[in-house]
């Protein structure tokens, strides 16, 4: 299952190439990469697409998710 997220960057990225300043294409990036677990890269693409495309409230939320998870993550870290 790992390997069809990595696809999925690889092919939504080829997208870009076409169209750098789609933000759907952006916010799918962003989007897998949640999924993966991999927050900052996500918080990354998240707020590219969001510039272009405010008022993506899928984004909004899952940028939202993206942030609470680091936070969590990181307080777990600190525990003793």
């Amino acid at each position: 299952l790992c390997r069809k997220y990595d696809d999925a960057i690889i092919h939504f990225k080829k997208c870009l190439g076409l169209t750098p300043r789609n933000p759907q294409t952006l916010i799918a990036i962003g989007f897998v990469h949640a999924l993966q677990g991999n927050y900052g890269q996500a918080i990354e693409y998240l707020h590219q697409g969001l510039w272009l495309s405010p008022a993506s409230s899928f984004a909004q939320t899952l940028l939202n998710k993206c942030f609470n998870m680091t936070q969590s993550k990181t307080y777990v870290e600190q525990l003793p």
